[in-house]
């Protein structure tokens, strides 16, 4: 019993025990000062300049329906046009003949299916024969049809404004039937699409605020404003502007 007090007055001074002037001066030597700062999330601007092409949302190739040598082109890549401007031509001399005899030849069978109706209200024809002089005008105009799709592809004739983009025909080079000649693009709007690096389009987000490489976003577009453009060959250089959390 006694040594038990004893133990039970040991441990009570043990745990009174208050520290001396010298060890708080030596704890006050090892302590560090540290400070706080409260967080904030916002958006912020990113700024890259990215390679990438610019293409005409309506675009227009024409072909030359009939072939035949290239006799002139008039045009080069990048020059711009206005509809129904001749761009080449392509044999051009026999697709205007074989024109003009199709549009006589549907002028004559106009007018006789015209004569052939003037005489049966007069008695003096069949039916039979109106509905061949009908058949023989209707012929005739779908003949009329097909001379000018080979006139308008010999003449090169673009159905829009725009500018040449591509051109794929030589003087003198012989033709194929429904080759090619030349690609014209509108360009009062404009597809622009530019090729940003995977490393560059990591997720920056309060969880991921520097973009850690390897975080990607499931999104397939990028928000984004062309701040400037330069042609060269249809290709330009652009910066873009995209806002934090929409940037992917």
């Amino acid at each position: 019993m006694r040594t038990l007090i004893g133990l039970l007055l040991i441990l009570a001074v043990a745990a009174c025990h208050v520290p001396s002037t010298a060890e708080n001066e030596s704890l006050r030597e090892k302590a560090v000062p540290v400070g706080t700062v409260r967080l904030k999330t916002s958006d912020f601007t990113e700024y890259g300049e990215y390679y990438g092409r610019v293409s005409g949302i309506t675009e227009a190739t024409l072909i030359t329906v009939a072939g035949g040598p290239v006799e002139s082109i008039s045009v080069e890549t990048g020059d711009t046009v206005r509809v129904g401007r001749s761009l080449g031509k392509i044999n051009a001399r026999k697709a205007k003949m074989a024109f003009e005899v199709a549009r006589v030849n549907a002028k004559i069978a106009r007018e006789n299916y015209e004569r052939a109706v003037t005489l049966l209200e007069s008695g003096n024809t069949a039916q039979v024969t109106v509905d061949r002089s009908h058949l023989s005008w209707l012929q005739a105009e779908d003949l009329l049809l097909d001379a000018e799709r080979v006139l308008t592809g010999a003449l090169c004739l673009t159905p829009i404004d725009g500018i040449v983009l591509s051109r794929y025909i030589e003087l003198h080079e012989q033709t194929s039937p429904a080759s090619p000649t030349f690609t014209i693009a509108q360009i009062d709007s404009l597809r622009i699409t530019i090729g940003i690096p995977e490393h560059r389009r990591a997720v920056r987000s309060a969880a991921n605020p520097v973009g850690r490489p390897g975080a990607r976003s499931t999104q397939k577009h990028t928000s984004g404003i062309l701040l400037q453009a330069e042609r060269n060959a249809f290709d330009i250089v652009g910066a873009e502007k995209a806002h934090g959390p929409e940037h992917s």
